[in-house]
């Protein structure tokens, strides 16, 4: 697992979270096996809810590719990155800080994370 943050939506481009916005969960899976593995699940205690895409066939990590979300992968190549969703953020989740989060295989099983939230959403780099 690389490059995980979770980005929270912002009021009016500021760095002030939309409690009432769902947040966008950013990473890269990497699957170095020889068999194909899918993602069946995302979980934290700082959120509702975290929504994956209902296709199955989205959450497939190719046997030695990978998937994104929210941002391009570059190696190994795979398909346009998906959009994972968490939604109603506790109030303890502010920018700096990070958040546990436990990703599920359905062939490598569980891989807890403690993934940061992003800074300030608003500012891109050139």
């Amino acid at each position: 697992m690389q490059n995980a943050y979770l980005v929270p939506a912002s009021a009016s481009e500021t760095c002030v979270i939309a409690a009432d916005e769902p947040a966008e969960l950013s990473f890269t899976a990497t699957n170095n096996g020889e068999a194909a593995d899918r993602l069946t699940g995302i979980q934290t205690d700082a959120a509702a809810m975290v929504r994956l895409p209902e296709d199955p066939e989205a959450l497939v990590l190719p046997a030695e590719g990978g998937l994104a979300a929210g941002q391009p992968i570059e190696q190994p190549a795979t398909t346009e990155p998906i959009t994972v969703h968490v939604e109603q953020l506790a109030d303890w989740v502010r920018p700096g800080r990070n958040v546990d989060m436990r990703f599920t295989f359905e062939g490598a099983g569980t891989l807890d994370l403690a993934v940061p939230v992003d800074a300030c959403p608003t500012q891109q780099s050139p």
